[in-house]
């Protein structure tokens, strides 16, 4: 899915991307919206922030020391 998802974002179609696969999202995205409660909880991105705070962002539980 990875493979078909990253040609037709090279294409330059926007896509947008339903998942709790951390690992997935941040090889995809640029952007990433958190969505908690039916609403927009957090804008982020990807560049500029950690799987532990894309987690964070996502369960509202404290980050790990």
């Amino acid at each position: 899915m990875a493979e078909l998802i990253e040609r037709v974002i090279a294409s330059g179609v926007a896509v947008v991307v339903v998942a709790h696969d951390i690992d997935l999202i941040t090889k995809l995205s640029s952007r990433i919206v958190v969505l908690r409660q039916g609403k927009v909880w957090s804008r982020l991105k990807t560049d500029e922030v950690s799987a532990a705070d894309i987690v964070h962002h996502i369960t509202g539980m404290a980050r790990a020391a």
